[in-house]
């Protein structure tokens, strides 16, 4: 992860945003960890880069909880539909204590500056897999 980031910031100009420790999925009877750590990186214009780290090995097929694309939304709840309406498909994981199906669910993104959100996972017509998420109102552009 940390040569990605001197990639992306020294190679291509992105900038640093935040560093988090894990994701938190908030349940109405729990909070489960997806056990993962992640970085932000602004291009510019409200648009980021999200990375995981990824481990040594092949890329693998679409899984969690790298090789996705991570697009920020302003609803994730009408974006996931409108996704899964032109032929998106709902995708799941298995983590060490908790199924998620894939659907709009709310996190925490752990770390120094805690930030709330929401997302979804789907996979697109090349069965390419997406995240959709919504930052808080407040940090909207």
């Amino acid at each position: 992860l940390d040569a990605s980031v001197q990639f992306y910031t020294a190679g291509l100009g992105l900038t640093l945003r935040e560093e988090f420790d894990d994701i938190i999925g908030l349940r109405s009877t729990h909070k489960f960890s997806f056990e993962v750590a992640s970085v932000f990186l602004e291009c510019g214009d409200g648009q980021y880069v999200e990375l995981h780290p990824a481990g040594d090995g092949e890329m693998s097929p679409p899984g969690f909880p790298m090789n996705h694309l991570a697009f920020a939304v302003v609803d994730v709840d009408a974006a996931y539909g409108r996704a899964l309406a032109a032929g998106a498909v709902p995708f799941g994981f298995s983590l060490p204590d908790e199924d998620w199906d894939g659907a709009p669910l709310d996190v925490i993104m752990s770390g120094d500056q805690p930030e709330p959100m929401r997302m979804a996972f789907l996979q697109g017509p090349s069965s390419e897999l997406i995240e959709l998420y919504q930052a808080p109102t407040d940090t909207q552009a």
